[in-house]
């Protein structure tokens, strides 16, 4: 029990039990940002791959330098070695627990090593393009129903919402910063010169079709 009174014990106490709980504060803290960084730089997000392939990372750059039969083999016997040696100075009690351990650590070493030889290619990032098309002088006259072709190196060709939109997805990220040509046509509309379009991610592109003289939409009969 602390004196009533401030003395130099009282001071050093609470001195120490407030240094503690900083220390403590900062491990937590450390703990915290340590499992969000293993988090973000996991492929999958798992936390528990990542400590698994940081245990026996060391282990698979050695294995991965043998075939995938020879390592695995190697392995299996290790780990039967293992279990036998152990299990003659063990208690009779603990083999089990014993058998069940160095079957996980097996478990645990064949999916780092496999994850090693067969890594998972995340797919390339993709693009989006939007063309709207409307009427000429009047950005928001939409043409619905026009045919849009974007000159790739596989052309695509697609017809504009009731926005006069058309949006070409997935297009390949190397794209980003070339030009291709992309036009417009709809019947009751002059036909026009393709334009250059910049591939760049959600940039709309404008395109401006000219009526026809005393032109009837189709689409407005």
């Amino acid at each position: 029990m602390l004196f009533p009174y401030p003395t130099r014990v009282n001071l050093v106490v609470v001195r120490g039990f407030s240094a503690r709980i900083g220390i403590m504060h900062s491990n937590k803290t450390l703990f915290s940002e340590g499992d969000a960084a293993m988090s973000k730089n996991s492929p999958d997000g798992n936390p528990l791959a990542v400590a698994l392939r940081l245990v026996f990372s060391p282990l698979v750059k050695i294995t991965s330098k043998l075939p995938a039969p020879l390592a695995y083999g190697a392995a299996i016997i290790l780990a039967v070695l293992v279990t036998v040696l152990l299990g003659a100075i063990i208690p009779e009690n603990l083999i089990w627990p014993l058998v069940i351990i160095v079957l996980a650590c097996l478990a645990a070493f064949l999916f780092v090593d496999w994850g090693a030889r067969h890594p998972v290619n995340e797919p390339s990032g993709t693009v989006t393009v939007n063309v709207i098309v409307h009427e000429e002088g009047d950005p928001t006259a939409y043409i619905k129903n026009a045919d849009v072709s974007l000159s790739l190196p596989v052309p695509q060709t697609l017809k504009t919402n009731a926005h006069g939109s058309a949006v070409f997805a997935s297009l390949p990220r190397e794209y980003v910063g070339r030009e291709f040509p992309v036009n417009a046509i709809k019947k009751g509309y002059k036909k026009r010169s393709p334009q250059q379009c910049e591939i760049a991610n959600g940039a709309p592109v404008f395109l401006g079709l000219e009526p026809l003289p005393e032109a009837v939409d189709e689409d407005e009969e």
